[in-house]
């Protein structure tokens, strides 16, 4: 399989050619993919064909120009993919038990203490984000975010300060708050038990006033009545 065209690929996929080869055999994609109907692509070329439709804002209909296949087969194989890569790094999407060690978690605490907060145990930050979505023929109240004011589906986040992703979860329905996300993602429990210091000390997440305040969790404090300490912590971060 070839190209239509010739490709920049770091305009069209984010990444260089060698680093989506590489990617494609790190990631532990099988050397020949095969959709249920039968269709084939090298991992490589399905690889790119994922990066190409999740870039914001490229359809399909324009992978035409860039693959030569079939709408039908593209979506059946991006689809097909995504099945692949989820299943094989879903656990990575909840806690990455390699890459979050003690050290890196301290790390990026120092990092945030550095822009002059007062926190000294944060190390990323949580928040929930909306992804629009057409208005649905049925259960329409379920997915409207009166905040908003769409419909949507919502997906909890945590970001270290290096803006990678550790943490994602959901999808939720489009009118949940912050706090209901939190218990239903069952991230607390691994904050509890695994975001710690070098020394065993609780590091935390921070987040805006819907998360409320836990030893793994901090959040603004909320009130009049506020201490001139909270104040300044309120202010620093």
């Amino acid at each position: 399989m070839e190209f239509r065209v010739h490709v920049d690929f770091v305009k069209k996929f984010r990444f260089s050619r060698q680093e989506i080869d590489e990617m494609s055999r790190l990631l532990h994609l099988p050397p020949v993919i095969i959709a249920p109907s039968g269709i084939k692509i090298h991992r490589f070329y399905g690889l790119c064909l994922v990066l190409h439709c999740l870039s914001w804002p490229h359809r399909l209909h324009d992978a035409e120009t860039i693959f030569p296949m079939s709408v039908s087969a593209m979506s059946e194989l991006f689809n097909h993919i995504l099945k692949l890569l989820y299943s094989q790094w879903k656990h990575v999407l909840h806690w990455d038990h390699v890459c979050l060690t003690p050290e890196f978690l301290n790390r990026c605490a120092q990092v945030v203490l550095a822009k002059g907060t007062l926190l000294e145990d944060t190390f990323a930050f949580i928040d929930g984000t909306h992804m629009r979505i057409c208005w649905p023929e049925q259960n329409q109240e379920d997915f409207y975010s009166g905040q908003k004011r769409y419909h949507s589906i919502k997906f909890q986040c945590i970001t270290t300060p290096d803006a990678m992703l550790v943490h994602v979860g959901g999808p939720f329905l489009g009118w949940q708050h912050d706090a209901r996300m939190l218990n239903e993602s069952r991230i607390q429990p691994y904050l509890l038990a695994h975001a710690r210091g070098p020394d065993g000390w609780q590091m935390s997440v921070y987040g805006d006033e819907g998360y409320g305040q836990s030893p793994e969790v901090k959040a603004p404090f909320r009130g009049n009545m506020l201490t001139p300490e909270q104040h300044q912590r309120n202010e620093s971060m």
